[in-house]
């Protein structure tokens, strides 16, 4: 722009309504307002013009104020409004929130003063009624007039705004807001309207048309389509007004300056006009020039728009270069977008380059040549920044205005009448590689019908020729690790070969590591090992702990590396990849788990030891399933293995004054053993004195409850018995061994489908053995299946896909249907307890917990009134007994509600026939209690009783909305939820099963804090309160009064669903691991197995990015049961690319009951 209008890296206000509000600002900075500040008003002699601009236009007078700018010189439909506002003389720094007319613009501007520099702007807008962040405000330096800010344009209208202001040296004074509101069309002129082709001079310039001037040369390049003024909307300006009589010509145009307006991209296509009408707005009412400052601006989507009066064919004097010769001698386009963050769009640099080869030859220009103006040379085609210090056109604008096949040379064969060739593909690069594939992506490129590529091994002599209709390519069929060169081009729609790229390189990547393996050697060690990779130099191995967040990196060479230093019974998860010779890795595997063997059994002791037997006792091992002990005579060379459970056993029938030698160690669920132990000794004692007889036989003897897991044995007590033998022995296996303290025992863990053997003998006080049954048997029944499940499946003709699975929910810790399959089988609850939840034990609690109702959610607590009825305040705890009738009326109902007017207050409210009416007014909650059961209306008028008290709880101290909170006991609590969340027709030991688990889920909700403890959903645990109890479940609840489970000392995370499957799954907690679940698949259990059939419609509906569905394929499961357990990942590949998921989100996504699926 030349110096005397303005001078600026040309920034964008992008809308018509320019609206200037100048608050009163106290400016942080070197120093603070003097307090002499005065302000300048608009309404001051002179006015606020005289105090912005004080020099004088090229037509040699002072532009006019805002006051004296005619209608006719701006847009008829923009408005414009500018006030003024005392600065303050003190302040802290900063303009504080104001309601504002509404805008979608904001910039700041301060008076010039050459004393102030290093000014920063910073803003806060509020939209949709919320306050911004403080946005930061680029600044524009100018020469002459108001320095500021670049405007913010905003997404949405705002109308409030905020200012705070800070300088390195100096005090900006007169600072303003100004805040700018679109307003007017928003419709988008068709390139054919009011087009320049009509209007457009002859080839030979008329002499007779009273402008002056030269004659033009006659030229074969073709006007590009211009919108005209008329057609965006433009105002006359100030021309014809005093220092803008009319638009000064030059006979010759030298040369082109190429632009961009800053400010956002974000703009719509349909908000062009709209921005171009502000420009001028704001050029000629706010700045004071006589018109819009460019010739010509060029929008995103390749639309050319007339801008300064009479600049089309002319080479009229412009406000754009800030250097006055230049501005004189040039023609301005300026692409309206912020281009140093972005690259100008395809279609705006096809319209630049035909607009500018026409309008160089126009004059005769050469695109490649230079001119001189003001003793300076420039170039014909050049950037703002190479006139004046600035960053215009921007850095991706400057940049293709002089890279080759840029802007300079596409303009040049244009006017050279030779086919343009399109530019060099940008910003290629190698977006996904591959072991035997890459995919190559570059920028589009306007005019392009297909892109030529070529390719070839490096070293290789044989290239091969593609072409594409996108800018994106896969190469299939590679090898592996080797490098590749390649070149990309556009073809015209001509056929012509546009500028190729230099050539490229990728380089493969080296293949997945398979047959990866692990082995555990010892509790800290692990052994690695995998089939090699072809070209591999070394590999990459990173494993952590799961639970962990650091990692650890080895490189191997080989087939196998050796991991140490690891924790004992930890689970580890690693990746391995190939490394080239050059360092570049290959494909990385899979995450991959493995877990540490466990470490040796501790606090080994013997006890009781007898004649005929010993008491082992240790430390319990984090993470143990079993135990694992070995022993023999130590003067034989043949033993005996024992699995044992729990952390101490006796074993009996051992040999008198005999020395024994054992090692113990403990299993992981996996049936891994740990470290052993040293090898330990005892020794028998010698005969007894006088030994006792031998008992009886018993008799009786029996096998019930007969299942495909278990049985129970059952007879008639011996006399004497202290405690009862049974050996048992399935067909074609290993003999186990049990005590019993009764008369009968439950056998689990059995295989279906096979035949025990068995004997039963009875043991006296000093552990003697008596006279041993005969061998007699049972068999187990079959196991029930759902068919061998399928990892994959084609969709076939019908389109329907047959799901097969196991159990429903979850299946962390205890399943519902195998408590009651072990309850049918005569085990006892603690043992179902310790089953599911191992480690964990039982112990008490007792106490008070408090529930949110949900269903009652109108903020009121509504109950009936019954006799001996109080009521409490919470904040004070005050009592009071509540009246039956008051005024010989019977009052039926009671109620406290949140107070109208006041969300702090509540209203405690009774009901005398059809009228309630106030009883008092307190602060915060209130409680009913009293009656040891009471009847809770809810909000649809459904009855609901409850135990001990109900509360009225406000969400927050200001809040009006109500919690309806019952307080009571947390075995009533659990009365409450054991029958709606297991049958209360099944079996006692279950129901109590269930009711431990229940409790201590309970109790692990109570916190202390908020207005409850616990919710009565599924989103914690069903409670229904007394309407939900039974007597069944009531007699178990009893039966286990107090009674949780506890690890560590603290409640226990007591999760449980309906139905394992036949394996639980691994939780977040250490008691809530994977344990197998032979009591799940009981004939009852209708969701043991489970078949579901899906639409393929259905699946591509949900994922329609894989168009037509080809497959499914479950990548990976965790391990544990049939198929390989339950599902972590599984693919669905379609016609056009797959989409990979968890197992836990197809089962929500196709109504599956569990994660735990085939085919």
């Amino acid at each position: 722009m030349p110096a005397h209008e303005w001078t600026s890296p040309m920034h964008s206000w992008t809308e018509r309504w320019f609206v200037r509000a100048t608050f009163a600002l106290a400016v942080v900075g070197a120093t603070f307002l003097p307090a002499s500040a005065t302000s300048i008003s608009a309404e001051s002699p002179g006015g606020l013009r005289d105090a912005i601009t004080q020099t004088t236009t090229a037509e040699g007078t002072a532009p006019a104020t805002p006051e004296d700018v005619p209608d006719a010189a701006i847009p008829d439909d923009v408005s414009t409004q500018e006030t003024e506002v005392a600065i303050k003389k003190s302040g802290n720094g900063s303009l504080g929130r104001r309601d504002v007319e509404p805008f979608q613009m904001v910039g700041v501007t301060w008076e010039a003063d050459a004393n102030v520099t290093g000014v920063v702007a910073e803003v806060q807008v509020r939209t949709n009624g919320e306050w911004s962040d403080w946005t930061q405000l680029a600044t524009t330096d100018v020469e002459i007039g108001r320095p500021g800010t670049d405007p913010m344009w905003l997404a949405d209208p705002a109308d409030g705004v905020a200012v705070r202001v800070t300088s390195e040296t100096g005090t900006p004074t007169d600072v303003q807001v100004s805040t700018i509101n679109p307003a007017g069309q928003t419709e988008t002129a068709p390139a054919n309207a009011s087009l320049t082709t009509a209007r457009a001079e002859p080839a030979v310039y008329d002499p007779t048309s009273g402008d002056g001037g030269e004659e033009f040369a006659s030229t074969g390049v073709s006007q590009p389509t211009i919108v005209s003024r008329a057609a965006w909307g433009a105002g006359n300006g100030l021309w014809g007004t005093s220092g803008c009589t009319a638009p000064q010509i030059s006979s010759v145009s030298k040369g082109i300056v190429l632009h961009h307006t800053a400010g956002s991209n974000t703009a719509k296509e349909s908000e062009s006009e709209k921005i171009i009408r502000g420009y001028q707005t704001y050029h000629v009412k706010s700045r004071g020039w006589c018109d819009i400052g460019y010739a010509f601006l060029v929008d995103r989507w390749g639309r050319i728009y007339e801008g300064r009066k009479g600049g089309i064919t002319k080479q009229v004097t412009g406000a754009h270069a800030g250097v006055t010769s230049v501005n004189k001698d040039a023609t301005s386009i300026s692409m309206m977008g912020n281009f140093d963050v972005a690259e100008p769009p395809a279609a705006m640099k096809d319209a630049v380059v035909r607009l500018a080869a026409w309008r160089l030859s126009l004059y005769g220009s050469n695109a490649n040549g230079t001119y001189v103006s003001g003793g300076k040379t420039y170039k014909v085609l050049n950037g703002h920044r190479d006139v004046k210090s600035t960053a215009c056109p921007g850095r991706y604008g400057y940049r293709w205005l002089n890279e080759a096949g840029g802007m300079r040379a596409r303009v040049a064969a244009a006017m050279n009448g030779s086919p343009v060739k399109l530019p060099v593909p940008t910003g290629v690069e190698a977006k996904t590689l591959g072991d035997t594939t890459a995919t190559i992506r570059w920028d589009e490129i306007y005019g392009a019908e297909k892109y030529r590529v070529v390719w070839l091994e490096k070293s290789g002599s044989t290239a091969s020729l593609r072409f594409v209709d996108e800018p994106e390519i896969t190469f299939e069929g590679l090898k592996p690790g080797t490098e590749y060169v390649y070149t990309v081009s556009a073809m015209n729609k001509d056929d012509v070969e546009g500028v190729r790229t230099a050539n490229l390189t990728f380089v493969t990547r080296l293949g997945l590591v398979r047959s990866i393996a692990t082995a555990g050697k010892s509790s800290t060690q692990t052994t690695i090992s995998w089939q090699p990779v072809a070209g591999a130099s070394n590999y990459r191995l990173v494993w952590r702990e799961k639970a962990g967040t650091v990692g650890y990196l080895k490189m191997a060479t080989g087939s196998s590396v050796d991991v140490t230093g690891l924790k004992p019974g930890t689970e580890y998860v690693f990746t391995l990849s190939a490394m080239s010779a050059a360092g570049i890795e290959g494909l990385r595997s899979a995450t991959l788990p493995f877990t540490t063997l466990l470490p040796k059994v501790t606090g080994i002791t013997t006890s009781n030891i007898g004649t005929d037997r010993a008491t082992l006792s240790w430390d319990e091992t984090e993470h143990a399933e079993k135990y694992r002990l070995v022993y023999r005579l130590k003067s034989s060379t043949v033993g005996g293995t024992a699995m044992l459970e729990g952390t101490s056993h006796t074993f009996v029938g051992l040999n008198k004054a005999s020395e024994y030698v054992y090692t113990l160690s403990a299993m992981d669920a996996q049936g891994r053993e740990g470290d052993r132990s040293a090898t330990l000794s005892v020794t028998t004692k010698g005969v007894a004195a006088t030994p006792a007889p031998k008992l009886g036989v018993p008799s009786g003897i029996k096998a019930s409850s007969v299942s495909a897991s278990g049985a129970r044995l059952s007879w008639n007590p011996v006399a004497g018995a202290k405690s009862y033998r049974i050996v048992y022995v399935p067909s074609g296996g290993a003999a186990k061994l049990v005590f019993a303290s009764g008369s009968s025992q439950v056998l689990s863990g059995l295989s279906a489908g096979t035949t025990y053997r068995y004997t039963v003998s009875a043991m006296n006080a000093d552990d003697v053995e008596g006279v041993r049954s005969a061998t007699m048997s049972f068999k187990t029944s079959a196991a029930t299946s759902s068919g061998t499940m399928k990892n994959s499946v084609t969709v076939p003709s019908s389109r329907n896909i047959v799901f097969k699975g196991h159990g429903f929910g979850h299946g962390i810790g205890m399943s519902q249907h195998g408590a009651q399959g072990a309850a049918k089988e005569g085990v006892k609850y603690d043992k179902i307890l310790s089953h599911y939840y191992p480690r964990t034990k039982l112990d008490d609690w007792s106490g008070y917990i408090r529930v949110n109702l949900t269903a009652d959610s109108d903020n009121d607590l509504k109950i009936e009134a019954v006799p001996g009825l109080k009521f409490a305040t919470l904040s004070d705890w005050k009592v009071v007994d509540l009246p039956e009738s008051i005024g010989g009326k019977n009052i039926t109902h009671w109620k406290i509600k949140a107070r109208s007017g006041d969300a702090k207050q509540s209203t405690l409210q009774y009901k005398v026939g059809s009228t309630w009416h106030d009883r008092q007014h307190f602060t915060g909650g209130g409680q009913f209690h009293g009656p040891a059961i009471m009847t809770l209306i809810m909000e649809n008028d459904s009855k609901k009783q409850f135990r001990n008290a109900l509360r009225s709880m406000p969400k927050s101290a200001t809040s009006s909305t109500r919690h309806t909170v019952n307080v009571l006991l947390i075995d009533d609590y659990v009365k409450g939820v054991v029958a709606r969340e297991m049958p209360s027709s099944w079996e006692h030991e279950a129901l109590k099963a269930q009711s431990v688990a229940a409790r201590t889920y309970g109790v692990r909700s109570i916190e202390g804090n908020g207005a409850y403890d616990i919710c009565d959903t599924t989103s914690c645990q069903v409670y229904g309160g007394v309407s939900a109890e039974t007597a069944n479940s009531n007699k178990a609840v009893d039966a286990t009064k107090g009674k949780i489970l506890t690890y560590g000392g603290k409640p226990a995370f007591t999760q449980f669903s309906s139905s394992s499957g036949g394996w639980t799954n691994k939780g977040s907690q250490p008691y809530l691991v994977p344990v197998r679940d032979d009591w799940d698949n009981f004939s009852g259990n209708k969701v043991h197995n489970w078949t579901l059939t899906v639409k393929a419609s259905t699946i591509e509906k949900k994922y329609s990015s894989i168009g037509t569905l080809k497959t499914i394929s479950i990548t990976k499961r965790n391990g544990y049961g049939d198929a390989g357990g339950r599902v972590l990942s599984v693919t669905f590949k379609g016609s056009k690319g797959s989409k990979t998921i968890t197992g836990i989100d197809a089962r929500w996504a196709f109504g599956m009951r569990s994660d735990w699926f085939g085919f």
